[in-house]
């Protein structure tokens, strides 16, 4: 059963009224605007139509925005982002990306083998997901779980690296690229 609230708030311009429904766990704003996910000390993570997922980090010296957008239909847990992110003086691991609607639960694991259950949250359109991990975190698996218990979609790629350190490459034999 799904239960509604509105929430007024102020905007440029006038007053703004949001309904919030919840609907077996998954938190749904009713809006075409951007729809924040979360956020921290000089960053937030905003789900945007199209559908496009947005970190935006600003600090005294600068800002800087980065994306991503162009989900496959249907969505798949190998669509995750990991971004570093400031967190009590540290860098923390976000991880977030679209999860199938189905989704009631989705549990993330890095390799050193720390488990966080993710927040899941539905706008644009999509179920979005999004966990924190303390530190720079290698990811070994992300698993979305329906009402029931039961696993309907699996992080199949392999781990993803630290946000702040890209893709792992191996690379090769210097004298291959001689030929």
């Amino acid at each position: 059963m799904a239960s509604a609230r509105t929430v007024k708030g102020h905007a440029k311009g006038g007053t703004v009224a949001l309904v919030l429904v919840l609907t077996a766990g998954v938190l749904a704003a009713c809006a075409g605007g951007p729809h924040l996910l979360t956020q921290g000390e000089g960053w937030r993570l905003e789900a945007l139509s199209g559908p496009r997922l947005e970190l935006s980090v600003e600090d005294d010296d600068s800002s800087r925005t980065s994306g991503v957008s162009e989900y496959t239909r249907p969505v798949t847990l190998d669509e995750a982002v990991a971004f570093s992110v400031p967190r009590d003086g540290d860098d923390a691991t976000l991880l977030a990306g679209p999860v199938d609607e189905e989704a009631r639960a989705v549990r993330v694991e890095s390799v050193d083998g720390e488990v966080v259950d993710a927040t899941l949250d539905a706008a644009h359109g999509l179920t979005w997901f999004w966990a924190t991990l303390p530190g720079s975190q290698s990811i070994s698996a992300i698993t979305a779980y329906d009402a029931d218990g039961d696993v309907v979609d699996e992080y199949t790629l392999p781990p993803m690296p630290p946000p702040d350190e890209g893709p792992v490459t191996d690379p090769g034999d210097p004298a291959d690229d001689l030929n």
